[in-house]
């Protein structure tokens, strides 16, 4: 039989166990996200966001229209959804780059959006390993 004080180690290790976890899933996603950004091509006029958009959304499979913006959501660099059946990519002004956009990308070619939001704790990390990994296809 388990009694108070045991309880209480088991709970404290658990607990611990727990943040680290957490602070080692939170902090190697920046640090993908960061390389990724670190040298990525930024996006601002619209010919070339839209050719591009086109582009990397044929190296993902994903054939249908996608919509994209520029503009400030206040929340997060970039944000996709999916609005009456439409794909939209909505882009910061100042996070208007390669990386972001393939993130993005990601999560629409891959039917995160389609998908309930209890997914998204793998589905962040998939979106966020595959803009880091085509940023080295763009260094050669």
């Amino acid at each position: 039989m388990l009694n108070m004080s045991q309880a209480k180690k088991y709970l404290q290790r658990g607990g611990f166990i727990l943040v680290a976890a957490g602070f080692m899933y939170t902090s190697n996603l920046g640090l993908l996200s960061y390389v990724a950004h670190w040298n990525s091509p930024k996006l601002y006029w619209k010919g070339k966001l839209e050719d591009t958009v086109r582009a990397e959304a044929e190296l993902l499979g994903f054939h249908e229209e996608i919509t994209i913006k520029i503009e400030d959501n206040g929340k997060t660099p970039g944000l996709s959804y999916k609005q009456g059946g439409k794909y939209f990519v909505q882009l910061s002004p100042d996070r208007a780059d390669l990386a972001e956009l393939r993130h993005e990308l990601y999560h629409i070619a891959n039917g995160h959006l389609d998908s309930n939001s209890i997914n998204s704790f793998w589905q962040e990390p998939k979106a966020t390993f595959y803009a880091f990994i085509m940023s080295f296809k763009d260094r050669e």
